[in-house]
């Protein structure tokens, strides 16, 4: 390599061989690339092409392939992760480094289909062999150990017979591997529910000749419940749930929850998994189906309650809620990032690269003439030994 071309040569002994041979000192280190590095008159950046490889770059840049050493002592990471791979590359490690299935699932994943153990499908009979679970994802990393396929929606029971419902299927290096939001940062599955979770002020009419709530309207504001109301009717705050993704919109087909404070029975009233209540305009649609309502005596049991029913629907839910308010970023998709961070190449400019290579190659050559000579004797009958350094002149 022309790069240790004009190191340093020492003494060194290999094994138990009696004679030195001369070998490269690898522990010579020249720090004017470091400088080079940090200066910007002496740097500029080149975008490596796909299949581009140093000795090609060096070529292009200097007019000889001598200079491609040079890229990765100011590189530091293609000088610890190395150069960027082509394109074609890029896709296969990925699909080697990530050759297994995966199952993403709504169910538990925590207590159940261990790994190492088979699984089956009750439907398909095809079996697994479970490799990783992800519990933060739902996924199940499996290899499969039969000709036949899982069934989307079937139910697959693992050695114990525990059983979990298959949502969907995927090779390894398509499945999803983290998300990320708005900003393009890695983003902790574990804190959705603070995030996507809306809780609103709203308002209602209640009849006070019929002590009944009219959850035919919801409104945005006081004043315009205000203008609304009607004989016997008095406007009442109420709190209101929704999922809602990035743009603050609801997201379509998932719950919605709401509890407001019945006074004559001195109670919280919650009606909650209501299916058909969508916003227009200033002036809210009504409540018109839910499935079921609570009542509690306190709001922070109200709150509680909705806190723990949003966060159960998230969980059975996730590859539903997800994407509507994160970016998922695949295994192949962030291989192919950490290899796309490396095709900006800084390099030292044209012009200056002989002057840089002249002052590194004297450096080495002023270090060659202090360098220690190191010889290393065996004691009488071959019993110990002992090091002597001395610096050569």
């Amino acid at each position: 390599m022309s790069y240790f071309k004009n190191f340093p040569q020492i003494d060194y002994y290999f094994g138990n061989k009696v004679r030195p041979v001369q070998f490269t000192n690898l522990n010579v280190y020249i720090d004017i690339l470091d400088q080079v590095k940090d200066d910007i008159a002496s740097y500029t950046y080149y975008n490596i092409q796909d299949g581009d490889r140093p000795d090609q770059v060096s070529h292009d840049l200097y007019g000889t392939t001598d200079y491609y050493w040079t890229f990765y002592l100011l590189n530091d990471d293609i000088r610890l992760h190395g150069w960027p791979l082509s394109s074609r590359e890029v896709e296969e490690k990925a699909k080697y480094d990530y050759s297994h299935d995966v199952i993403v699932t709504s169910s538990n994943l925590s207590n159940v289909f261990k790994k190492g153990t088979t699984f089956r499908g009750l439907t398909s009979g095809a079996t697994g062999l479970v490799q990783e679970k992800r519990l933060d994802l739902n996924q199940l990393i499996y290899d499969k150990t039969s000709t036949a396929d899982f069934i989307a929606g079937e139910v697959l029971l693992d050695a114990d017979n525990n059983q979990i419902i298959k949502t969907s299927t995927t090779k390894e290096y398509n499945a999803t591997h983290h998300f990320e939001n708005a900003a393009g940062e890695y983003f902790n599955v574990n804190s959705l529910f603070a995030d996507v979770v809306s809780t609103q002020t709203k308002f209602l009419l209640y009849n006070t000749s019929t002590t009944a709530y009219n959850l035919d309207d919801i409104y945005d504001t006081q004043s315009l419940a205000n203008a609304a109301k009607g004989l016997n009717e008095e406007v009442r705050e109420v709190k209101l749930y929704r999922l809602i993704d990035t743009d603050g919109d609801r997201i379509a087909n998932t719950i919605i929850g709401l509890y407001y404070y019945n006074t004559s029975a001195a109670e919280y009233q919650l009606y909650h998994n209501i299916t058909a209540y969508e916003s227009a305009g200033s002036i809210t649609d009504g409540v018109s189906t839910f499935d079921a309502t609570d009542t509690f005596t306190t709001e922070k049991a109200a709150q509680d309650f909705y806190t723990t029913e949003f966060d159960d629907y998230i969980t059975e839910n996730f590859n539903t809620v997800a994407p509507s308010i994160l970016t998922p970023v695949t295994f192949l998709e962030r291989v192919k990032e950490e290899n796309d961070r490396k095709l900006q190449l800084k390099v030292i400019k044209p012009s200056v690269i002989e002057d840089v290579i002249d002052a590194f190659n004297s450096i080495i050559l002023d270090t060659e003439a202090e360098e220690p000579v190191v010889a290393v004797s065996s004691g009488q009958q071959g019993l110990g030994s002992y090091t002597s350094t001395t610096a050569s002149s």
